[in-house]
């Protein structure tokens, strides 16, 4: 998927912003507490307008009687909204920037990818990135009697069984032409070239970095709120009216900054509903927005 690294930062960040803000009531944060694992899959799941409002309906519906994994499946909605901050904030970039056809829009996704992978992830060593991430040929360790091309045979051998034995698809034998259309439309390639995203982090192309990144502000340290989220991730308690106070974003501010508390006030809405201080119109309409 386009701007993986992208949409896992805002996610991270729009978490850490949630459970430090005295605004988030304390089933949201613990969801998001325990859960860090589930809204990470949701902030790499589309179309979160489908269904994402449906799914916190239902369980604010049940929350007097929670079933297990019902704070999963509500970390994976929110995820789903931090993705959606990320589409609104920089899919027009994508278009803006190429739009003279000197680069496409998947250059302008990759140096974005590129900047938080070296910024927020320190080139992969922060988890959920390793140091070789972004390598276009990771170099197999050495060791005393090791074939390396054996041991990748193995590997090759045993992935080919997991998946062998991983499930059996039912077709819907009502309207199997349809169900094969939604099953061929929900297979996502794996077509990213890791190549060029190393060649962005290790050459930079000056133009294309300028389109992505300069020229649209796309993060500044200066930014209230990056400086917020900086001293968040060093692991700083920044509590009650001192968050209110630093957690704020200006029209000016940088295309990071406005995702980050676009994906908040989603997650600040979301909390409001399940505390029943909004109502579902309210709800429904700010997380499509």
């Amino acid at each position: 998927m386009s701007e993986q690294v992208t949409h896992l930062a805002l996610a991270d960040d729009v978490r850490l912003l949630s459970v430090a803000s005295p605004r988030v009531c304390e089933d949201v944060k613990g969801s998001l507490r325990e859960h860090q694992d589930k809204m990470r899959l949701g902030a790499l799941t589309r179309g979160s307008e489908g269904f994402a409002g449906a799914m916190v309906k239902v369980l604010r519906e049940g929350k007097t009687k929670r079933k297990k994994g019902d704070g999963e499946k509500l970390a994976f909605c929110i995820g789903t909204m931090a993705h959606r901050a990320v589409d609104r904030m920089m899919k027009p970039i994508f278009e803006s920037q190429s739009a003279d056809g000197k680069c496409n829009w998947q250059d302008i996704s990759v140096y974005h990818d590129v900047f938080l992978f070296d910024r927020i992830y320190g080139r992969g060593r922060k988890e959920p990135y390793s140091p070789g991430a972004l390598e276009p040929r990771y170099g197999f360790p050495s060791a005393a009697g090791v074939d390396a091309e054996r041991v990748e045979e193995y590997f090759r051998v045993m992935f080919q069984r997991a998946m062998l034995s991983a499930h059996t698809l039912i077709p819907d034998m009502s309207d199997p032409e349809g169900w094969m259309e939604k099953v061929f439309g929900r297979v996502q390639e794996m077509t990213l070239d890791v190549g060029r995203y190393h060649r962005a982090l290790t050459n930079p192309d000056e133009e294309i970095f300028g389109r992505a990144i300069v020229d649209v502000n796309f993060y500044d340290d200066g930014d209230p709120l990056i400086a917020l989220l900086r001293d968040l991730r060093e692991g700083a308690e920044v509590e009650g009216d001192e968050f209110m106070l630093r957690c704020r974003s200006r029209d000016h501010d940088s295309l990071y900054a406005r995702g980050a508390a676009k994906g908040y006030g989603y997650v600040q809405v979301t909390s409001e509903y399940w505390s029943g201080e909004a109502r579902e119109e309210l709800f429904m309409d700010e997380i499509r927005r």
